[in-house]
């Protein structure tokens, strides 16, 4: 573990402002959730409207049909000149029907109550009888009419959506701000999270002069108050940022990885990360197949990574034990629970560099002794390079790091790097 000193790489330049506040950190973090909230929407809304009118455009043909067929008999039963007539009232209130509509459903509700006709089939006249075809195809044509509004209104949401998606698949394809490396390091690089229409240079926040080399298969634990830069760190670390100047270098899988063919000796893929978000992310599936996430069933693996991370209990509580559906987003879990499953996918995982948020705030304090014992410090952490912010809070979670660093305004100081970082916990 070495701590470089600055130098700037060739044809690259530092950004210009000192100190950053936490404030600042807020309108970047403001304007990525608005990102994130836009790409949201787009998944969620968007193609929600464009799969309800590819299911719903049928009824153009359905419509087309039923119209040809009623004004086919309109004809025959009455006039040309009746039938034209109303098609022409039709076509004509169309503009304006959208001040009336609202006194509709109560007229509507007062004709209904009104009786067109007695059931009399003994006794109609020919012209009773017409009269009563006529009627029959005008209630048909009503409700033709009635659906074509809610077409249109589908057509359009799917027009807006589609020039949505449309927009945002024809945007530059995000740049790699990352270099392949052997290890993970920041070469004199600054940061910062990717701008929005809203930012300017005076209020984004800047991770400046970053120059750090976090050792491979050991625990690298770097520590800063709200605001200081933590998430953005790890963000850089995954190419999910700016890179105002310097570079920063991070190992790179390009191979395949043939899950289906993996032994126990060549388990752990040194250049693969995985990374434990903020927000647990769970799928709606059973607690097996969250763990697993696609790969293998290894038994001995898999009860390992149990115990550590201290699920045995939780899976005696429930009745179908590791076959519990938990629902979207681990609807039937709690916070600590969907915790506790998400290190669990990543400690069973294959990858050899492991990137934890803030994993430890919504466990319990002998829990996380637990999972900081046996699962971050265990066997499972063997041969794996592991990243962690520290919270302050947290500092009861002692154990040796080769690396411990703190970030204060927007920069980065050293403290005891080839240490145990307890003396900052007294």
């Amino acid at each position: 573990m070495k701590v470089e000193d600055s130098s700037k790489p060739p044809n690259k330049r530092f950004s210009k402002d000192d100190d950053e506040t936490a404030d600042d950190t807020k309108s970047s973090d403001d304007g990525q959730s608005a990102d994130q909230q836009d790409i949201l929407n787009m998944f969620t809304v968007d193609c929600s409207q464009v799969a309800f009118f590819g299911w719903s455009n049928t009824q153009y043909v359905n419509l087309a049909g039923k119209a040809i067929v009623t004004t086919a008999f309109l004809w025959l039963l009455i006039s040309w000149q009746s039938l034209c007539a109303g098609l022409l009232g039709i076509v004509c209130l169309f503009p304006i029907n959208r001040a009336p509509a609202s006194k509709y459903g109560k007229k509507q509700k007062a004709l209904m109550a009104i009786p067109r006709y007695q059931d009399d089939s003994n006794n109609r006249s020919p012209q009773r009888y017409q009269t009563d075809q006529v009627l029959s195809n005008r209630d048909s044509f009503d409700g033709i009419v009635s659906e074509i509004p809610y077409l249109l209104v589908s057509a359009i949401n799917a027009k807006i959506s589609c020039d949505r998606i449309q927009s945002f698949l024809r945007l530059p394809e995000k740049p790699d701000n990352t270099f392949p490396g052997d290890f993970v390091s920041f070469h004199n690089a600054s940061v910062s999270f990717p701008r929005t229409s809203t930012d300017s240079d005076d209020t984004k926040f800047v991770l400046r002069e970053l120059n750090i080399e976090f050792p491979n298969n050991e625990l690298s634990v770097f520590s800063g108050s709200t605001g200081s830069g933590k998430s953005l760190l790890l963000a850089a670390i995954l190419g999910e940022v700016c890179l105002e100047s310097g570079y920063i270098r991070v190992p790179k899988f390009t191979g395949e990885r043939f899950d289906s063919k993996v032994t126990t000796s060549d388990w752990i893929i040194p250049s693969a990360i995985s990374f434990v978000f903020q927000t647990p992310w769970i799928e709606n599936a059973t607690i097996k197949d969250n763990i697993l996430f696609g790969l293998p069933f290894d038994s001995i693996r898999y009860e390992k990574v149990i115990d550590a991370c201290a699920l045995n209990q939780d899976l005696d509580i429930f009745e179908d034990g590791d076959q519990t559906e938990v629902g979207a987003q681990g609807i039937s879990l709690s916070g600590g629970q969907k915790w506790r499953l998400t290190l669990a996918r990543a400690f069973y995982s294959r990858e050899g560099i492991i990137i934890m948020d803030d994993v430890f705030s919504a466990l319990d304090a002998h829990l996380g002794e637990h999972v900081f014992r046996h699962a971050v410090m265990g066997e499972l952490a063997l041969g794996r390079t592991r990243i962690w912010p520290l919270i302050i809070s947290h500092f009861a979670y002692r154990g040796p790091s080769t690396l411990f660093v703190s970030l204060l305004k927007g920069y980065l100081s050293m403290l005891d790097p080839l240490r145990s970082y307890d003396r900052m916990a007294n």
